[in-house]
């Protein structure tokens, strides 16, 4: 018999995180929290959770974290 449970992979739900960007608060309520613009947008999750970078690409995701401090 396989007993198979989903307990075991659960993930705990997160209430806040937090992200630091030095954008004015203006453009962030106009434009939303949106990836910077540097160059040809990276849509590979694999490159964003490395840290790694194609050469004049950037990731299309937005960094959060739980803790302010890690943010």
């Amino acid at each position: 018999t396989l007993i198979w449970s989903m307990v075991s992979y659960a993930i705990p739900i997160v209430n806040i995180v937090y992200r630091v960007d030095d954008r004015p608060i203006t453009k962030l309520v106009q434009t939303g929290m949106r990836p910077w613009v540097d160059g040809i947008a990276d849509n590979d999750l694999a490159h964003h959770f490395d840290g790694e970078a194609i050469e004049d690409y950037t990731s299309n995701f937005v960094s959060t974290a739980m803790v302010l401090g890690a943010a």
